[in-house]
């Protein structure tokens, strides 16, 4: 499967088989300072990775 995520788009992922391979593409050369995170339980969003 190839999925193609939008710059500034928030996404994730969990795998739910015992192996997985995961390649990321960028559009340009990583750079720490342009990353954010948020955290997989956040209330603000109310996603449920538990029971996906």
């Amino acid at each position: 499967m190839v999925l193609k995520i939008p710059g500034g788009v928030a996404h994730g992922c969990k795998v739910i088989s015992e192996d997985a391979e995961l390649f990321y593409i960028t559009s340009s050369i990583y750079n720490t300072a342009e990353e954010g995170r948020i955290p997989h339980d956040d209330r603000e969003i109310g996603f449920d990775w538990i029971n996906l």
